[in-house]
């Protein structure tokens, strides 16, 4: 959103100019007409009406902070569905500038500023409930003429204590300023803050920001020493940085007395510690304790849910870690950082020697999307307006922004190619193209590295479509409507074609998903025009040579339509604990999760996107992440999001079509 200079808002604030924009808000420069003074004014980017009274509430509670480190909020509202919060405007330069001018910063210099925003910021946590800043960083730290520091931009301040507050509150952070744990969107606590404004301190005396947590937790990355720095300040500043929060100062004033700051007024004196080395070379002490690595692989990387209304599933972490995006004001969500065309130069694959620190790593370290980061789609980018079945690498570079590249054409010559689907194994793609003469479209498979002519499998009367392979790789579920009356069946055949077998008979069955373990075959009927979503459960029958699936039951049985809306192109998650699937309304579509097994519908079916066109969900292998389809651009583009709903980034940004991904396991 932009409002253009001297726009009136709300009847008083009188728009001057933009201030800096962030993935939470826009910032302007207004006048207040009421009081004849410059405010802050920032504008939502991402209204929403579930949090409307969530905004209220906070922005009440933010109102009554005073403290001479941070701006006072004046006023709030909510206009045409945008929330606005408004703040004193504080003059001056920012740190970010500063530095960019002078370079790392003196140490009396740093310890003043670490006293009046240690005071400003155990202030805030004294609050009932506490109030976590969450983005602290030189860019958000304004130095007044009169040389005082301010901490402004409550964009993504959470209002609560550890436990409390919605996913909205956990949706943002800032590379090399967060801690591991706010990147997961867990909830967090003071212990955060004090990790970003460590990391500030030892970017303002060392002149350039520490690694990123995610690096530092996964090894690769160490922090490096501060040079001609006290042992004590660089102890604290070490301490404060810990990855694991637990490890680090129990309180702000804990951590600015150890800094020689100030006496700690709140906090019980600490026991004495060892002071922690500069740089840990070798094996990290956490490996010494399998179990304590786990913990903190779950902290750090995993995106972790709890059940509960509106909670996305409580999947297992990858070694992949989630997105950031650093930015001036306020971090975003997960941002696509550059778009790289199939021209441009492949996506780097080399990491880091396992002792080296992050300056010193001579090539970026990019981290796969989602634990695999391919992921097969159909596209007509070949020209001609053929769609053909294309692969695309999605990785987070050394930054851990989102990059997409490698963009390589598997399929050619005539005929839309759709519905790319990977074998386990990943060495094979199915789709859905053109046949043999009167059969209509039909199942192919094709070598994913287009080693091999692509081979016709079903060669059925009738349209083929949404194939899904079996999780062992030995069979295949298909869609076929060639009956006269033209009513979708289920079929089953072996991997190479053969073996054909009809599981549907009276209803109209299609769009078949397995379980990982292959207990269950999830399907769509359509019950007198409801699409409801159904299982068939394996089953061992003497004469045959494999499974077979053939009495139905229900997914949902809370109603006679169960409760999940009119289904299709459902996905199962590879842990086994969600069923992704399409939302048809109308011409319209939403991408939804139903919790596996369902028992409370209020609880366990989420809604991920809002309403749009949106179709097609495929899980990541690692249970974390959803690509899906959506035309919310005017062209069919695919988008990925978290399994949470949270991050919704288009990965391909091409004026034709592209479609109907699916994630190479």
């Amino acid at each position: 959103m932009d409002l253009p200079p001297d726009a009136l808002i709300n009847n008083r604030y009188r728009i001057q100019r933009k201030l800096g924009q962030g993935g939470m808000g826009v910032v302007y420069l207004a006048r207040d007409l009421a009081l004849d003074r410059d405010v802050a004014l920032k504008a939502g980017l991402r209204p929403d009406s579930e949090r409307e009274g969530q905004f209220l509430r906070e922005a009440r509670l933010l109102a009554g902070l005073r403290h001479p480190s941070l701006p006072r909020v004046t006023d709030y509202f909510i206009l045409g569905g945008v929330q606005y919060l408004v703040m004193d405007y504080i003059p001056g330069r920012d740190l970010d500038s500063l530095l960019a001018e002078r370079g790392r910063l003196p140490l009396a210099e740093v310890l003043a500023i670490a006293r009046q925003l240690g005071g400003a910021l155990a202030y805030m946590h004294r609050q009932d409930p506490p109030v976590i800043h969450r983005d602290v960083k030189p860019g958000n730290i304004r130095l007044t003429a009169e040389g005082e520091a301010v901490l402004v931009d409550f964009g993504i301040a959470r209002v609560g204590s550890p436990g409390e507050g919605g996913e909205a509150a956990r949706r943002a952070y800032t590379a090399g300023f967060a801690p591991p744990e706010q990147y997961g969107g867990l909830e967090i606590g003071p212990r955060a803050d004090q990790y970003a404004l460590a990391a500030t301190l030892y970017t303002l005396l060392g002149g350039q920001k520490p690694p990123d947590a995610i690096r530092r937790a996964l090894q690769q990355a160490e922090l490096a020493p501060l040079s001609d720095v006290p042992s004590e300040v660089q102890s604290a500043i070490e301490r404060a940085l810990a990855v694991r929060p637990e490890e680090r100062f129990e309180s702000i004033e804990a951590f600015l007395a150890a800094l020689e700051c100030e006496p700690a007024r709140t906090a019980a004196p600490l026991p004495q510690a060892a002071p922690p080395k500069a740089i840990r070379r070798g094996k990290s002490p956490w490996l010494l304790f399998g179990a304590g690595l786990l913990g903190l692989a779950l902290l750090a990387l995993g995106a972790v849910w709890f059940g509960g209304r509106g909670k996305a599933p409580a999947a297992l972490p990858s070694a992949a870690m989630k997105p950031f995006t650093a930015t001036a004001t306020a971090a975003p969500t997960i941002g696509v950082a550059a778009h790289v065309t199939p021209t441009e130069p492949r996506l780097s694959e080399a990491a880091p020697s396992p002792g080296a620190t992050e300056t010193a790593a001579p090539t970026p370290t990019f981290l796969p999307l989602g634990g695999g980061g391919e992921i097969a789609f159909s596209s007509d980018r070949a020209g001609g307006g053929v769609l053909q079945i294309w692969t695309l690498r999605a990785v987070f570079n050394d930054q851990g922004l989102v990059e997409t590249g490698d963009y390589r054409q598997v399929t050619f010559g005539a005929g839309d190619k759709t519905w790319p689907r990977w074998s386990p194994d990943g060495r094979w793609l199915l789709y859905v193209a053109p046949g043999e003469a009167g059969n209509g479209l039909e199942i192919w498979r094709a070598a994913a590295d287009g080693s091999s002519e692509p081979v016709n499998l079903s060669r059925r009367k009738g349209d083929d479509t949404e194939p899904a392979w079996s999780p062992d790789g030995r069979l295949i579920a298909f869609t076929n409507n060639g009956r006269e009356d033209g009513v979708r069946q289920l079929y089953l055949m072996n991997a190479d074609g053969s073996g054909q077998v009809r599981l549907s008979f009276d209803q109209e069955e299609f769009g078949a998903a397995w379980s990982p373990d292959m207990r269950f075959l999830a399907f769509v009927m359509n019950a007198s025009g409801f699409q409801i979503l159904n299982l068939r459960e394996q089953q061992s029958l003497p004469a045959a040579p494999g499974p077979f699936y053939v009495t139905p039951q229900r997914f949902d049985y809370s109603t006679l339509t169960g409760s999940l809306g009119q289904v299709a192109h459902p996905d199962w998650s590879p842990d086994g604990g969600w069923v992704a699937y399409t939302r048809q309304e109308g011409a319209r579509g939403r991408i939804f999760l139903a919790r596996f097994p369902l028992r409370s519908p209020e609880l366990d079916v989420v809604k991920l996107t809002d309403p749009g066109s949106d179709w097609g969900p495929a899980w990541s292998p690692d249970s974390q992440w959803l690509a899906f389809t959506s035309a919310r651009d005017g062209d069919p583009e695919v988008y990925v999001m978290r399994a949470n709903g949270q991050g919704e980034t288009n990965l391909t940004h091409s004026p034709g079509r592209d479609q109907d991904p699916d994630w190479k396991p």
